[in-house]
């Protein structure tokens, strides 16, 4: 009787450590928005140079709001990175994101 008692606590505790780490280190790759998938081509968490352009589909150097929502960007993600609230995204505004 008290050996099921301390198996059943064991394996209570095995099931939390096995939660508890999945949850501490999520596959980043699947932790990602599908946007942030689709932009970052090479995968190293960063919108590099080439990625940043690669959303410029009108190649005036920055990136409107129009641009973004068509690559899956949603509004509000946007809006965060305009940080001078001019309405597009320039090279400058995106280098905390790796640009």
């Amino acid at each position: 009787m008290k050996f099921s008692k301390i198996l059943i606590a064991l394996i209570i505790i095995a099931v939390a450590l096995y939660i508890g780490l999945r949850v501490m280190s999520p596959d980043t790759a699947s932790s990602k928005p599908a946007w942030l998938q689709k932009l970052d081509k090479n995968n190293d968490g960063k919108i590099g140079q080439d990625e940043f352009l690669a959303l410029d589909a009108n190649k005036d150097g920055k990136i409107s709001q129009d641009e973004a929502t068509a690559y899956g960007i949603p509004a509000e993600e946007w809006k965060k990175w305009d940080k001078d609230g001019d309405g597009s995204l320039s090279l400058e505004e995106m280098k905390p994101y790796g640009g």
